[in-house]
């Protein structure tokens, strides 16, 4: 049996073959397989009955084999961020995989309790610590009594989780790892008694003499705080009286374009972001900051699903990715900026930027705030 996930910016030659279940399951992949999702792949003879969630597998690789590994699995799966959720589709659909049951939302099948024998949960490395706990009380909150969950870890996590894994699970049934990092194999007792959830965070936002109440929430970029990268924009961003339409790209938990918003009482702010829990966050802080005058939308692609035209665009993108969503961001701002609308962005990667915007836009200032480059530029 073979699965074949990864593919989409790869080229043939470079195609890695992997062996798992005694060769009774194989993987092809121009990337190779993820520590925290390998580690799950070569347990799934503990996966081989009942209700199934993949809480979380990047393109949906745990869900995709335990279809195929067992068709009388019945099989869900989870996301929370549009371009994992979209990838996953494509790499089920390449795949023939059919009869998962898929769910994007910001909590998994939030209210429900006891619903699955067993949950597979891979945390990546790169997993907010805070984030990693919530998928865990999740997963315990989910699991039917007597249900198995197989959480693995990589190993810069591992002892961080230990203990809460601990907490929420009052008896683990084993312990197993290698270099690569740590499982966990525990069943839900009626006795356990799990801590709470990380849950949302208040913070505010000085702005002239407010002080703006906001909240963000786990796995939301800068959760529980103003990035600084925002910070140096906003230090140096002026809206003008006819900035009547405001576009926040990636937009987060909102700051950017609500603090923008607030500096022009007259204007309207889109808050655009493909992550489920940033929109959530999104949505209360701007009712409560702008009520009435903001929308949001969920989309990996808001030059095509963003609706309308706008006189400002704020961009502060990521560094991951090789400038992707730069890329992106990019191509929706001028895509949605009317003529003669303004983009600002902030970065600190200077050389790259700069010529991406010279190559779209009119350049009118680079302005240094902060330890960061904040770029002032106009669509023609």
């Amino acid at each position: 049996m073979s699965l074949v996930y990864s593919m989409g910016r790869g080229v043939a030659d470079r195609v890695r073959s992997e062996e798992f279940l005694d060769g009774r399951f194989t993987i092809r992949s121009n990337r190779g397989v993820r520590p925290a999702e390998r580690l799950l792949v070569e347990r799934l003879d503990k996966a081989d009955r009942g209700d199934v969630l993949d809480l979380g597998s990047r393109e949906g690789l745990l869900a995709a084999a335990v279809r195929s590994l067992y068709p009388e699995a019945r099989v869900s799966a989870w996301g929370w961020d549009v371009h994992e959720y979209d990838a996953a589709r494509a790499v089920h659909e390449a795949n023939q995989v059919a009869g998962v049951a898929w769910q994007l939302a910001p909590v998994p099948w939030e209210g429900d309790v006891e619903r699955f024998d067993r949950v597979l949960l891979p945390l990546p490395g790169d997993q907010e610590l805070d984030f990693a706990r919530e998928l865990v009380h999740h997963a315990h909150r989910l699991l039917k009594v007597g249900g198995l969950l197989l959480v693995s870890v990589e190993s810069k996590r591992a002892g961080a989780l230990d203990g809460y894994v601990r907490k929420c699970f009052a008896s683990l049934s084993s312990e197993e790892g290698s270099h690569q990092g740590r499982v966990w194999l525990a069943r839900r007792k009626a006795a356990d008694r799990p801590p709470g959830a990380p849950g949302f965070a208040p913070y505010t936002v000085r702005e002239g003499d407010l002080i703006l109440s906001f909240v963000s929430r786990p796995g939301v970029f800068a959760h529980g705080r103003l990035d600084e990268g925002a910070r140096a924009l906003l230090k140096v961003l002026e809206v003008r009286p006819d900035d009547d339409a405001i576009l926040d790209l990636g937009c987060g938990a909102g700051e950017l374009g609500i603090v923008a918003a607030v500096r022009a009482p007259g204007a309207t702010v889109v808050l655009a972001d493909s992550s489920t829990r940033a929109i959530q966050c999104a949505e209360r802080n701007a009712e409560g900051n702008v009520p009435g005058r903001w929308k949001a939308v969920l989309t990996a692609d808001p030059g095509r699903d963003v609706e309308g035209s706008f006189s400002l665009a704020l961009l502060n993108p990521p560094y991951y990715a090789n400038q992707r969503i730069s890329e992106v961001f990019l191509d929706a701002a001028l895509r949605r900026l009317r003529p003669g609308g303004r983009m600002v962005l902030v970065t600190k990667l200077v050389d790259w930027h700069r010529e991406a915007i010279r190559a779209s836009f009119r350049l009118d200032e680079e302005v240094a705030s902060l330890g960061y480059a904040v770029f002032f530029a106009t669509r023609s």
